[in-house]
């Protein structure tokens, strides 16, 4: 796979131009977006990398504009050539997945990139610049395994993700954290195995539900792992079954040798859980522990018997009910994330207020425990919905039309410290008070607002003078981002 400019030994990885992706920006939860920190430049051979160090700045050896955080296991030697997973993020946080999960890169001998400029938003052509100069550098620079080239991402990074592996064929596999594939036309490959992670509260539930069955009716390999959270990159022992399934994915298509340690490691934790559940109270969740151990186990050790129990338990009435009771409720929230998008743009603030009480009414006397969570994923979608409202007015110069929005974003949501930025952004270019702008500064920071060069160009629009109060701000900023980066 020949890309121009690499040598020989190295031509592996992307052949001929980057295809311009037209990859859709996906979900912008409405959390802070962080900008990456500015450490040390580094910048030379392979060689003068040490094995179990972090390097949140790698330079790109022929375009030094962009730049890539690295890990390398501790029994990274550059005379192996070990698997490498190329991260995006959505918010060009590249410390952020390679340092949260760098003990399973140790643990299972993978190299860890992400990129510290790719980001939602981009145009498509800058986005696959940064792409091309971000993957070639790696495959130049490092000794990586040819055959086990995986990409993930977390929300508009896992669609980027995807989106290199459905139009190149030297992707082994993907790990799309939060949402799915971009918006494609074309035709595109679908035989390379598939992660999906989502959080139970994620406004992008029901997105990843649907992928997940999509990849069963074309057979393509996959695993969709669902745990307790939100929009947000899962926690690390969530991100180390997907690797585990791409260790098993890689077993069975002699990519890697049979690791029966993994393979007992992995028997014994899913077959754990397998026995924790009560098929008599609750056999769907048998069932679908059941699926998790042929999917991925099969090929490696006999599954029939969790086969055979998966027939079984679909054949029965409770099953049957369970089944469709949770179909009947994401049918409902899907007409119901309908209706709260179409009633942004006609529904006034009295209207919202009573709404959105209702909405937490709702969370709050659920009858059961799916039903709660898909009201608070309702919840998260109006606040992903009012924030993306909002801010597009502030950035066309519209502050008036953002009132509404911010509104809804402050009562639906009123814990994000990206609230009270938006705010203040709006009461600055409306001419506010000084105090008041400063006000609604001091208590994003509060919350853990923790941009602080967003403070910054806030600061130089609105005029603000250098003071101590505006200084406090600042450095409350820096902390909060200082603070994110330590797991």
């Amino acid at each position: 796979m020949i890309l121009s400019g690499l040598s020989p030994a190295k031509n592996y990885l992307l052949r001929g131009l980057f295809i311009l992706l037209l990859l859709t920006g996906a979900c912008n939860s409405g959390l802070q977006k962080k900008k990456a920190e500015n450490p040390k430049t580094i910048l030379s051979s392979e060689r003068n990398f040490q094995a179990g160090k972090f390097y949140p700045k790698v330079v790109c050896a022929k375009q030094p504009f962009f730049s890539y955080a690295l890990y390398l296991p501790k029994k990274y030697n550059p005379d192996n050539h070990l698997p490498v997973v190329f991260f995006f993020d959505a918010h060009a946080r590249g410390w952020l997945p390679v340092k949260k999960y760098h003990q399973i890169a140790d643990s299972l001998g993978y190299m860890l990139v992400a990129s510290n400029n790719s980001k939602n938003g981009q145009t498509s052509t800058k986005r696959n610049e940064i792409i091309y100069a971000f993957m070639a550098d790696v495959e130049q620079r490092f000794s990586i395994n040819s055959s086990r080239i995986y990409t993930g991402g977390f929300s508009g990074g896992a669609r980027i993700a995807a989106g290199i592996a459905l139009f190149n064929k030297g992707i082994a596999g993907v790990i799309g954290c939060a949402a799915g594939y971009p918006q494609i036309s074309t035709s595109v490959m679908t035989n390379f195995p598939y992660v999906g992670i989502v959080g139970n509260k994620d406004f992008n539930f029901l997105e990843m539900i649907s992928l997940e069955r999509k990849m069963k009716l074309s057979h393509q390999p996959h695993q969709l792992l669902v745990y307790d959270g939100k929009h947000d990159w899962p926690p690390a022992t969530v991100m180390k079954q997907a690797f585990l399934f791409l260790e098993t994915e890689a077993m069975r298509r002699r990519l890697a040798p049979k690791n029966r340690f993994i393979i007992k490691q992995i028997r014994a934790k899913l077959e754990h859980e397998h026995n924790a559940v009560n098929p008599t109270t609750n056999p769907l969740a048998q069932f679908n522990a059941d699926k998790k151990l042929v999917s991925y186990l099969n090929g490696l050790v006999p599954v029939k018997t969790y086969q055979n129990e998966m027939e079984k338990l679909s054949r029965l009435p409770s099953f049957q009910r369970e089944k469709a009771k949770l179909e009947n409720l994401y049918r409902l929230e899907s007409k119901s994330q309908q209706m709260l998008a179409g009633a942004l743009r006609t529904k006034g603030t009295p209207w919202w207020k009573k709404e959105i009480t209702q909405l937490y009414n709702n969370e709050k006397m659920a009858k059961n425990n799916e039903a709660k969570l898909m009201n608070r994923r309702l919840l998260n979608y109006l606040s992903l919905m009012s924030y993306l409202y909002a801010d597009a007015n502030l950035k066309q110069g519209n502050p008036r039309g953002s009132a509404k929005f911010l509104i809804i974003y402050g009562k639906v949501d009123p814990t994000n410290p990206e609230v009270y930025f938006l705010q203040a952004k709006q009461k600055a270019m409306l001419g506010a008070p000084e105090k008041d702008i400063l006000n609604l500064m001091q208590k994003a920071v509060q919350l853990g607002f923790n941009a602080p060069g967003r403070i910054k160009s806030l600061g130089k629009a609105a005029a603000l003078p250098n003071s101590t109060g505006f200084q406090k701000i600042l450095k409350q900023a820096t902390e909060n981002f200082q603070k994110s980066q330590h797991f």
